[in-house]
């Protein structure tokens, strides 16, 4: 390929261009290496936090459950 391709969306392992032709990732190059493009678990936990809301600032409650590892180093 000798041109940069624009996607406009994707989902597992396919890829979708402006003009709306489909690609196969099949070199994970430019995907998750794990779970491919948008799992649906991962989309999924992204919208119960955005849901619960995303504040920049204060701090958040899942932090102190990491607290105790950095303070035993």
């Amino acid at each position: 390929m000798i041109y940069q391709i624009v996607i406009e969306k994707s989902k597992g392992s396919h890829l979708w261009d402006l003009d709306g032709n489909e690609y196969v990732d099949a070199l994970n190059g430019f995907g998750m290496s794990l779970f491919g493009w948008q799992p649906d678990f991962v989309l999924e936990a992204v919208q119960r936090q955005m849901a619960l809301g995303y504040e920049i600032g204060p701090q958040h409650p899942l932090a102190g459950l990491r607290s105790p590892n950095w303070s035993a180093r």
